[in-house]
């Protein structure tokens, strides 16, 4: 008997729970709630939502509804499908006839949005004309990208600061204009307005956008932000001769900015330190020259360590390409003369820092004189840091530390130059941490120039700031300092402008004892020395003037192998190799054939 009454009691039960699920389901079908039971905001049926409940919330906008929008969707698909349903049993004539009529009713809003997603599409071609078929293969996905990179995060960045989904939100193409209409219960207090701001300038990165709101005599107030009038198209030294002249003595001039803005780059409320960032070919060397130049005019120094070896080429040669190195520049480009000016950068810092100490007021005011302004061009430091590496281990003493004391210079200056007016220009694709000499380095940087950027190399220097789209207008950088980037054109200065422009103001002779220095400008190129391989004369101060390498340059520049200093010092007492001078320091140089044939016979005889 139990065995026959069990089964018929268990499909009972099952029929009562299938009742019961099928009763919640419809509850929630009609409630507009989940029909899973997964509650993704907390949204009500009256109230729309205003925050995410679950990871997966911001997978579709159908959970970002009231409850009784997505009900009244519902019901209305239900009975629709109910109402055709029983017009094709009862008047089949009739309700096809209402559904051609609708079919018509649709393909003429779906040709009006063809014809308005086709102007679109030309616009964005009209819009870019030096790559027209690159924008038009763009545009066919402007829709969807629109919607996934810019429409549908500001709409959620609106919605957490407004504590309320945004009535509408309007981004065009080019990104030049943004209208978003705000809820009706919003009153214009200027916190909400810079919560619109902030997400606008947050998720679009919109630089100086100008809003014009429309709150008052309308049932759909709206706030409409108008992108400004962008930086010309190029400029020359003589477009910013006038501003330059009425700068600041503790600023510099970047370019022309949005809306006729003039950029600068001040020494005092940015940053003592600068830094440039640009792909090859992005004009990193003519923005330093065109900072370097305002700064020789008034009377400062530059220091430019050059890896590369002829970054910098208006610095110490003419238009003749002879050696006429400026008086008010000192120029580095061998690893040994790289070694030894950041170590010279250290011990400059140290004796501009004990003037200070002697001279310094209670306010924190210098009043010795520490010397002139010097400016630190660091060129290409992803190239030299292996080098000077490599370098330092084959000079390095016993006692010597294993840090390189270039590096520990350099760092020095970026921590403790500004009070003593020394100020690092790094300038690199990339400025890495590591090949400036740590993080804290970089981090001393407070203002930086970047062009042709990546999104790795934007992140790198930026962090979490808005990346703009590069552009491709030769001159135009996007400047960072203090917190904000700043879109602006740099002059594109003539190179053969600037070796004039350099010696047009207050002129600055380098100190003596500074690595690289210049000696009298215009000095007819010297005879070389009999035996002297066939090398153009860098011309200097008279006990500078050389046509070779010194041992230590050589072994630096790989010619002898990987002997040490001193082995390659035995090798040329060996040879017994005329000298051809002698360095400031006392070091004597060698004609670089000859190191070549000393080095070439000792690995022969070696060999032998």
């Amino acid at each position: 008997m139990i065995l026959l009454v069990m089964p018929g009691a268990l499909l009972a039960l099952g029929l009562t729970r299938r009742g019961r699920r099928a009763f919640r389901v419809a509850y929630r079908f009609c409630a507009g709630d989940p029909l899973d039971g997964k509650y993704r905001t907390n949204a009500t049926f009256f109230r729309p939502p205003t925050q995410p409940l679950h990871p997966k919330a911001h997978a579709s906008a159908w959970h970002w509804r009231p409850g009784w929008h997505r009900s009244a969707v519902r019901v209305a698909v239900l009975a629709l499908a109910a109402v055709l349903s029983y017009g094709l049993l009862a008047a089949r004539a009739t309700t096809l006839a209402a559904a051609a009529a609708c079919a018509a009713i649709a393909a003429g809003c779906a040709a009006w949005l063809l014809a308005r997603g086709m102007r679109r599409w030309a616009r964005a071609v009209a819009w870019d004309r030096d790559h027209p078929w690159e924008s038009a293969w763009g545009a066919l996905a402007v829709p969807w990208r629109h919607y996934a990179c810019y429409r549908r995060p500001l709409m959620l960045a609106l919605t957490a600061e407004l504590g309320a989904r945004p009535a509408r939100v309007r981004i065009a193409l080019d990104r030049s204009a943004v209208t978003i209409g705000v809820p009706a219960s919003f009153t214009g207090a200027d916190k909400g307005r810079e919560a619109i701001a902030r997400a606008v300038t947050a998720k679009l990165a919109l630089e100086a956008a100008e809003p014009a709101w429309k709150l008052h005599g309308t049932s759909r107030p709206r706030v409409t932000y108008t992108l400004a009038e962008p930086p010309p198209g190029s400029l020359t030294w003589t477009d910013l001769a006038a501003e330059i002249a009425s700068a600041k003595p503790d600023e510099l001039l970047s370019g022309v900015g949005k809306r006729a803005r003039i950029v600068t780059a001040s020494l005092v409320n940015d940053s003592p330190h600068f830094g440039i960032s640009s792909g090859t070919g992005g004009g990193k060397s003519r923005l330093a020259a065109f900072w370097l130049v305002q700064a020789l005019r008034r009377g400062d120094i530059a220091l430019i360590l050059d890896a590369k070896r002829f970054s910098h080429p208006w610095a110490f040669k003419d238009m003749d390409a002879e050696y006429d190195q400026l008086p008010n520049i000192a120029y580095c480009r061998t690893v040994s003369a790289l070694h030894d000016a950041m170590c010279w950068l250290g011990e400059q810092l140290e004796d501009r820092n004990k003037i200070a100490e002697e001279t310094i007021t209670a306010r924190g005011d210098v009043r010795g004189d520490v010397g002139p302004r010097l400016w630190i061009i660091a060129e290409e430091m992803n190239l030299a840091h292996g080098a000077l590496k490599h370098y330092w281990s084959a000079v390095r003493g016993p006692d010597d530390p294993n840090k390189s004391p270039a590096f520990t210079g350099l760092g020095a200056v970026s921590f403790a130059g500004r009070a003593v007016k020394m100020h690092l220009v790094p300038i690199g694709q990339m400025l890495r941490a590591d090949v400036l000499g740590g993080g804290d380095v970089r981090e001393n940087i407070g203002v930086r120039m970047l062009t042709r950027y990546t999104q790795n190399s934007w992140k790198m220097q930026a962090g979490d700031i808005p990346m703009p789209a590069p552009s491709r207008v030769p001159g135009r950088w996007q400047q960072l300092a203090s917190g904000e980037v700043s879109e602006v054109q740099v002059p594109l200065i003539d190179l053969e402008e600037a070796r004039e422009l350099a010696t047009g103001g207050i002129v600055t002779r380098c100190p003596p004892g500074m690595p690289g220095r210049a000696g009298v400008m215009s000095v007819p190129r010297l005879a070389l020395p009999p035996g002297a391989s066939d090398q153009r004369v860098v011309v200097g101060q008279a006990e500078e003037v050389t046509t070779g390498l010194t041992i230590r340059e050589a072994v630096a520049d790989g010619i002898f192998g990987p002997l040490s200093l001193e082995a390659a010092r035995r090798r040329v007492h060996r040879a017994g190799l005329k000298d051809t001078g002698r360095r400031g320091d006392g070091s004597r140089t060698y004609a670089r054939a000859d190191l070549f044939t000393a080095a070439r016979d000792g690995r022969r005889k070696d060999a032998a």
